[in-house]
């Protein structure tokens, strides 16, 4: 199985998945967006795609312009190709947005691993009606 990373800081990379994939025989191409990788023209060569976390925004494209091309990437695999995407922090805030979802900043800001509080609306969800 041939799959695409998208990294966007150097500490932010697959980890363990990378440790697995590789030991099971998968190809993992990783592309480090923040470095001046480019994303491969021909998505269609990849059967999955991860993307990983960063410290910045879906929103902050004026300070990181490679977030519009990395959007339309994420859009054409997951839309277009209809192939599998696992996005991590950033990736799956970044999918949230390509699939028409808004992502607003978090007052405070949601780092780490952290209480979740359950109210009485959440009986009506499907994610959430446990």
């Amino acid at each position: 199985m041939k799959i695409i990373s998208l990294q966007h800081i150097a500490i932010e990379d697959p980890g363990t998945f990378k440790d697995f994939l590789l030991a099971d025989g998968h190809q993992l191409t990783t592309i480090q967006i923040d470095e001046g990788d480019s994303i491969p023209s021909n998505l269609d060569d990849y059967d999955a795609m991860l993307c990983m976390g960063g410290p910045m925004d879906t929103f902050m494209e004026d300070e990181y312009p490679w977030l519009i091309e990395e959007k339309k990437a994420i859009k054409e695999f997951v839309v277009d190709l209809k192939k599998p995407f696992l996005g991590f922090c950033l990736g799956c805030q970044l999918l949230g947005e390509v699939l028409g979802g808004k992502v607003v900043q978090s007052i405070p800001p949601e780092i780490g691993v952290l209480d979740i509080d359950i109210n009485d609306t959440a009986s009506q969800d499907p994610v959430f009606n446990f």
